[in-house]
């Protein structure tokens, strides 16, 4: 089996074409991963494994993707790869073929984090450098991949997609998408399944033609030669140190969900602490407002009892008022009176001075006269 170096020939791809690729590349071994027979992993694993590509090819074609799903993936994914590597006798091309999977689903995560990084160049490169082992791995599991992978490659840098580290261009990474088969026909170098082009015996002979070559490039693909023995000490070491890399995911990943777990507990602490403060204010005002709604009931009564004492007031005063002019005017009337009664006496006083005068005329001579 060849070892494959990673290669920065992915970086130049914008971010969603490399997960079409890391999904395309880890499609194409998926079905190299084989446990013991009645593992009770084993379906799990499988069904992780699947959903890792499936939801790279999901945010490769532009949807959007679940935070919770991811994490449940992932979670399954690790323990998919520890599970490959740690079988006995041991089987490469199941951990391999685990590995590219695992790699695909940490492009996805990566390419998650860009939308709400403050810096998503790092985690821009950390997609490449995923994609890249996702590819690596894949190789690793089949070395027929490798061609396969090359010719993904360079129909992704013709199309114009855009540029690292964008996202671009949505792309569909399925076997009817632009990238078309996963497997082809190495010999010819086209499509393993194509249709025939004729009807009768000669369309049928030619579909079955195409239908074995496929079926023996596919088992030629999961029935490659196993490394010699003089390489298994490498073999071992390499899955060793792979175990390694997986055991400190799974322990940075355990101690990133207890720390999320324990800030989510917090948390929800917090808000039900505000929740109780705000139960408290909530029947504080409401007592309050109901000793206001009182309050103005109670106002309104002294307003309407005010109301009514200044409507008799002003009756009052609107009769004190016309009693005040009539007195007014029986008072004119009384003067008027009284000037009349002054203009007699004066008429009477002249006309007793009068009599006066005449009665000293009338009157007899004085002796002295």
């Amino acid at each position: 089996m060849i070892a494959v170096t990673s290669s920065n020939d992915l970086k130049d791809l914008p971010l969603l074409a490399q997960l079409a690729f890391a999904a395309r590349c880890a499609r194409r071994v998926v079905n190299l991963f084989r446990l013991p027979p009645n593992h009770s992993d084993m379906a799990a694993c499988c069904k992780s494994m699947g959903a890792a590509i499936r939801l790279a090819e999901l945010f490769a074609a532009g949807n959007d993707v679940d935070a919770d799903e991811l994490a449940t993936t992932e979670e399954w994914t690790v323990r998919a790869v520890v599970v490959a590597s740690e079988i006995c006798p041991p089987n490469e091309r199941a951990a391999y073929a685990a590995n590219a999977a695992y790699a695909t689903l940490c492009a996805v995560k990566a390419a998650f984090e860009v939308k709400g990084c403050q810096s998503p160049a790092d985690d821009a490169e950390r997609v490449a450098r995923a994609a890249a082992i996702a590819r690596d791995s894949a190789i690793s599991a089949d070395e027929h991949v490798e061609r396969m992978a090359r010719l993904d490659c360079e129909m992704l840098h013709r199309m114009p997609l855009g540029h690292f580290p964008d996202f671009g261009e949505p792309i569909d990474a399925g076997e009817h998408g632009q990238l078309g088969a996963l497997f082809q026909d190495l010999s010819r170098g086209t499509r393993c399944d194509t249709q025939p082009t004729s009807g009768g015996v000669e369309g049928r002979r030619r579909s079955k033609s195409a239908a074995s070559g496929r079926r023996r490039i596919r088992n030629h693909t999961e029935l490659s030669a196993l490394p010699p023995a003089n390489a298994w000490d490498e073999q071992a070491a390499e899955i060793d140190a792979l175990r390694q890399q997986i055991e400190a995911d799974r322990l940075q990943f355990q101690a990133d969900r207890a720390a999320f777990d324990a800030e989510r507990q917090a948390l929800q602490k917090q808000l039900e602490c505000q929740i109780s403060k705000l139960e408290q204010q909530r029947a504080t005002y409401t007592k309050q407002a109901e000793q206001l709604a009182t309050e103005r009931e109670a106002l309104n009564a002294e307003a309407r009892d005010i109301d009514e004492i200044r409507q008799t007031v002003e009756t009052e005063r609107q009769t004190l008022k016309a009693a005040s002019k009539a007195l007014h005017e029986a008072s004119l009337a009384i003067g008027d009176e009284r000037l009349e009664i002054q203009a007699a006496f004066d008429s009477l006083e002249d006309e007793r001075c009068e009599l006066l005068e005449l009665r000293l005329l009338l009157s007899p001579a004085s002796p002295q006269s």
